[in-house]
């Protein structure tokens, strides 16, 4: 057993300052593609990320906005998904959204998916009739392009 600790001796060993607590791991910071984003789009366009940006910016107004903006995703994201392999099922995702936010922050991309999904289902005169309206209806889109390129392949002015 150690000797008593004098008087003296107890104070100087209470003055000591703990040791600095261990710092947490720092986190890696955020990266500009998230899930969802541009690299994940069908034939994006560079303006891609600023849509989405611009997106996140309208959700972060409210946490009833984030959640319309989180079902949004997940819908225009399942139908990108389920595009090539089963282009029925992503349209009818696409239509869903459509009822659900007619006027979503993701209309201008459920749109152009739609047109990709009705000319992969062989339904090429509706394909060309909403590639037509889609400039009109998204002419800052950066899906206008693609939805003109595919507007010409179908025969489309």
């Amino acid at each position: 057993m150690p000797p008593p600790l004098c008087s003296s001796r107890r104070r100087r060993r209470a003055r000591r300052p703990a040791p600095p607590a261990p710092r947490p791991a720092e986190e890696p910071a955020p990266s500009e593609e998230e899930p969802g984003a541009a690299r994940d789009l069908p034939e994006a366009p560079p303006a891609a990320p600023a849509v989405l940006k611009r997106a996140r910016g309208a959700a972060s107004a409210s946490p009833a906005a984030e959640d319309t903006l989180a079902a949004e995703s997940a819908l225009v994201g399942r139908a990108r998904a389920t595009l090539d392999a089963s282009p029925g099922e992503a349209l009818a995702l696409l239509e869903d959204h459509a009822r659900r936010f007619p006027r979503g922050e993701l209309a201008a991309e459920r749109d152009f998916l739609k047109i990709k999904a009705l000319r992969r289902l062989g339904r090429a005169d509706e394909a060309r009739q909403h590639a037509r309206t889609y400039a009109t209806k998204h002419p800052s889109s950066p899906y206008a392009p693609a939805a003109r390129t595919i507007l010409g392949e179908l025969g489309g002015p």
